[in-house]
């Protein structure tokens, strides 16, 4: 009985992908950086621009202008995919992955098959692509961008390669024209403002996000009651689940907070310290709560103009006047 197993999971061509080209492990080191200045990532220039539009987007942690161009070409480009009766699916094929991301592909199952509107930039898949592409392009005459669809064509995509700006430019600048192909002013009735800074936001604490907000509300000019009613507002806007919370709950994490802060700060008397009141929701008046500022009995009928009664005069009995409140002075 021969017990040797499948090549395909203990070949040397499988063990050298885990490491370098030529073979060796991989070298000794953290998986994951912990180096906290080397935080600075290139972001997805559709969610910079748009991100309530484009959150998935938001998780990509890009390291060079190649991984950006990259993303788009797996993530935002349109891309006919037809299927091949004449090519049957192998184990290990890379046909696929040889096709270029701008020019037309293949696929072997009816199921990867995906085809485009290039007008309005709608996508179709499936076995009954075809069909529905057909009847989509009798009645669609909708004209759309990559501005409003977050899709590029393959022409587009190709105009990042080929801009001699972008192959001469330093990194960051290279950036900015691969967001002037995603965004043409062409296309955009009003110009989109590029982002402050290509790099992604890289996500705070709550605990940073507090010692932000002291440090910067820590002013001779603000008493400490108006530091902590300020702060509770912001506190309330950004963390608006706290409010849920038992107390029981809140305090031990809040005191926490509070010892991880004095070991920062030590003791200076000058940081203020809200232990348990950043969870608190300063409630805003609503309107009409309070009593008019005039007595009833001093209030006035109101006038109505004669015009706006399309059935003659208004009627003189007491109760039908219609009284004119404090609001209305």
């Amino acid at each position: 009985m021969n017990s040797a197993l499948p090549t395909t999971l203990y070949s040397p061509e499988r063990r050298r992908r885990k490491g370098k080209d030529n073979g060796e492990p991989r070298p000794d080191g953290y998986r994951y950086s912990i180096d906290t200045q080397d935080t600075k990532k290139f972001g997805c220039p559709f969610f910079l621009t748009k991100p309530h539009l484009f959150p998935q987007c938001g998780s990509f942690r890009l390291s060079r202008p190649c991984d950006v161009k990259t993303h788009l070409g797996r993530c935002h480009l349109l891309r006919d995919v037809r299927l091949d009766p004449n090519r049957t699916p192998i184990p290990g094929d890379k046909t696929k992955n040889k096709e270029k991301m701008e020019e037309p592909g293949t696929c072997t199952e009816e199921r990867d098959i995906k085809l485009y509107h290039a007008p309005c930039r709608m996508e179709f898949f499936g076995s009954d692509a075809d069909w529905n592409l057909e009847q989509h392009t009798r009645y669609c005459n909708l004209q759309t961008g990559a501005d409003d669809t977050g899709m590029l064509l393959p022409l587009e995509f190709k105009m990042i390669g080929d801009q001699p700006k972008i192959a001469k430019a330093n990194d960051f600048a290279k950036w900015y024209a691969i967001w002037e192909v995603c965004f043409p002013v062409t296309q955009a009735a009003i110009p989109r403002t590029k982002p402050a800074s290509p790099y992604i936001e890289i996500p705070r604490t709550r605990l940073e996000h507090e010692n932000i907000f002291h440090w910067a509300l820590d002013v001779p000019q603000l008493s400490v009651e108006y530091q902590s009613l300020i702060f509770d507002r912001i506190m309330s806007r950004f963390y608006p689940s706290d409010v849920q919370t038992n107390a029981h709950v809140q305090e031990p994490g809040m005191l926490q907070q509070q010892e991880a802060r004095l070991d920062v700060y030590g003791s200076s008397t000058s940081y203020p310290y809200f232990p348990l009141q950043s969870t608190q929701i300063v409630e805003e008046p609503s309107y009409m709560t309070h009593a008019p500022s005039v007595p009833l009995d001093e209030l006035q009928p109101m006038q109505q103009p004669a015009a706006l009664n399309p059935f003659g005069q208004f009627p003189t009995d007491d109760n039908a006047n219609v009284y004119q409140y404090g609001f209305y002075h």
